[in-house]
């Protein structure tokens, strides 16, 4: 199988090629209607973009006195003591074990608490601490 390729344009038909014109060259320079406004900058004038990260606070089981890191307002948090798992855990093994003598022992054991810290202007949650 051969196939034969006719070129196409506006004489294609009587064969003639249509007349080639060459693009300008790099040398060449073109006229610019408007020559080329410099941009000055003011002097003295920078604008710098500054992060700010503060040390991690260690919060205990106590208030801290923090900055809030939602409503930025310097504040001593709200603390709140919640059991955590594992004391239930451990309360229905010695249960078990033990009978009801032992079942108080977890929930009075500080290991067994997570204090949470919140912010007492805006209520957001600003850290959890274990005992």
């Amino acid at each position: 199988m051969s196939a034969t390729v006719a070129p196409l344009g506006p004489n294609s038909e009587t064969g003639s090629s249509p007349s080639k014109q060459e693009p300008p060259s790099y040398s060449v320079t073109t006229n610019i209607s408007q020559p080329p406004v410099p941009v000055t900058l003011q002097p003295g004038v920078q604008q710098n973009t500054v992060f700010v990260q503060s040390a991690p606070t260690f919060l205990g089981n106590q208030p801290t006195t923090i900055v809030c890191s939602a409503c930025h307002n310097q504040v001593m948090t709200r603390t709140t003591r919640s059991l955590k798992a594992e004391a239930w855990i451990l309360a229905a093994v010695l249960c078990l074990l033990g009978g009801l003598l032992c079942v108080w022992i977890p929930f009075v054991m500080d290991s067994f608490y997570t204090v949470t810290h919140q912010c007492p202007s805006c209520n957001t949650i600003q850290g959890r601490s274990n005992y």
